[in-house]
């Protein structure tokens, strides 16, 4: 049996009939909190604190690699997932130096932070897969190696269906050289221009890059998706535009394929880099 303090928690996690749940079986009780946690990190912690048959569960890698990380900032989550307890960057306590000492209640929510990160990275979640791919594609002294590597984790992201993770993906690959791996870009980025969501991953992706402090810019080979011979509604620039707006405009005033429009699209990622 569940509690009354039980209760009041499944019920601020949005979740009303307790003791329905409790007596589901728990295959069918982990798909609800995979949900559950891919909604909102602070309702599927409140599942936590209800009985230690739901703190079971939920710290099962289903729960970690679905789990939801809007709460933390947009940027890169490297440097926590592969810090220690990231302790000099803990606020001290104390004017002089002999007597500062580290705040223990900052140093214990640190810790948290670090391991939660840490346990979403081993679970493959896609958001921390993202995201350090994302810094490790563009970091300035990365190898072809590292990139490489980096790619394949956005790619693993994109997968899975997050959506800035299959935005990025789709445009690098275009961007490249290889025909098969172009053709896997193009089919990312048709399934995100069918779902009308191009202009949000979009902006999710810039405001993630312009994040970084320390990037290179995105390197396009300069083939393009659409074949100009063939294509009638090949859309042509008079002049080149870092405007993004203006880019938008052109679009909807000329039809164009989906084919130029994944062209436009690269274009534009490519501004995004510039440093």
């Amino acid at each position: 049996m569940v509690g009354t303090s039980s209760n009041k928690r499944m019920k601020m996690a949005g979740i009303i009939d307790v003791e329905s749940l409790v007596s589901l079986p728990s295959d069918l009780l982990l798909l609800i909190f995979g949900k559950v946690a891919y909604d909102s990190i602070e309702d599927i912690t409140n599942i936590k604190l209800t009985c230690i048959g739901f703190l079971r569960l939920v710290e099962t890698d289903y729960v970690y690699e679905r789990v939801s990380l809007d709460k933390f900032a947009v940027g890169p989550l490297e440097r926590v997932t592969n810090a220690k307890p990231f302790l000099h960057r803990v606020r001290v306590i104390g004017d002089d130096e002999d007597d500062a000492f580290f705040n223990p209640l900052q140093v214990l929510k640190r810790k948290r932070q670090v391991y939660f990160l840490q346990r979403c990275r081993e679970c493959g979640n896609p958001e921390v897969l993202y995201r350090e791919g994302l810094v490790n594609y563009f970091r300035e002294t990365s190898s072809s190696e590292m990139q490489a590597v980096a790619l394949e984790g956005i790619r693993t992201a994109a997968l899975k269906d997050h959506q800035e993770a299959k935005y990025a993906c789709s445009i690098i690959l275009m961007a490249g050289v290889d025909e098969d791996q172009r053709a896997v870009g193009f089919e990312f980025f048709c399934t995100l221009d069918d779902a009308h969501i191009l202009r949000h991953c979009r902006r999710r992706v810039r405001l993630f890059i312009r994040a970084l402090w320390v990037r290179r810019e995105m390197v396009y080979h300069g083939f393009p998706i659409c074949n100009p011979r063939i294509c009638e509604m090949r859309f042509i620039k008079d002049e080149p535009s870092s405007s993004e707006n203006n880019e938008i405009n052109n679009m909807l005033r000329n039809k164009i394929c989906q084919r130029c429009k994944a062209d436009i699209e690269v274009y534009l990622f490519c501004i995004m880099t510039i440093i």
